[in-house]
C-alpha cells in the first residue's frame, strides 16, 4: 500500500511573521531562505510579499521580442 500523501493546508500570516518578512526582505535575503526561515515555501512568501505592497511584481524578461509582420 502506497503511503499517505500529506495534505497541504493554508497557515494565516500572524502579525509577527509579516514583521519578520518585512525585516528580512528589506535586508535583501533571498527568498528560498525567507522561506525556509519561515517554514514556507519561497513562491508563497513572495505572493504575500506582492499583496502587502512590499515587492513589486515581476516582469517577464525571458518573453522573446516579437516580430513584425508575422
Amino acid at each position: 500500500m502506497a503511503p499517505k500523501k500529506l495534505a497541504s493546508h493554508r497557515v494565516e500570516y500572524s502579525k509577527d511573521d509579516i514583521r519578520q518578512l518585512k525585516a528580512l526582505i528589506k535586508t535583501k535575503t533571498p527568498m528560498t531562505e525567507i522561506g525556509k526561515a519561515m517554514g514556507r515555501t519561497a513562491a508563497g512568501v513572495r505572493m504575500k510579499a506582492v499583496k502587502l505592497g512590499i515587492l513589486p511584481k515581476r516582469k517577464n524578461k525571458t518573453a522573446a521580442p516579437r516580430r513584425a509582420g508575422r
